[in-house]
């Protein structure tokens, strides 16, 4: 997989001529596999809405979209992530329990 300073070099986009043979199959030209990181691993390809395109996405793309699209509707604070506040939850409910705990069972249960 390419580091992420090598996707921030590549142009805005870039565009190949491929060939679809007859039983559909369509190759993805290797400086493109290279480029998304993926060989040999299963990809995404989405159909535009509005039927004017597709998008490729190999699984860790489409990891770091989904990612990105909970970050940006999620509403969570600058600096933190998903995984910080799935933490502090637990933690919280875990005080709870515990408080819980001991109004039934005292101090000693």
């Amino acid at each position: 997989m390419p580091d992420d300073q090598t996707l921030q070099d590549a142009p805005e986009s870039l565009e190949f001529e491929v060939t679809i043979n007859e039983d559909g199959r369509l190759v993805i030209p290797k400086p493109v596999r290279e480029l998304m990181g993926i060989d040999g691993e299963k990809a995404t390809l989405r159909l535009k809405a509005d039927r004017t395109g597709v998008t490729l996405r190999s699984r860790v793309q489409g990891l770091r979209y989904a990612q990105a699209l909970f970050q940006a509707h999620a509403n969570i604070p600058e600096g933190q992530s998903a995984a910080d506040l799935i933490r502090e939850g637990r933690i919280e409910d875990m005080a709870a329990t515990e408080a819980k705990w001991r109004r039934i069972y005292g101090d000693d249960g």
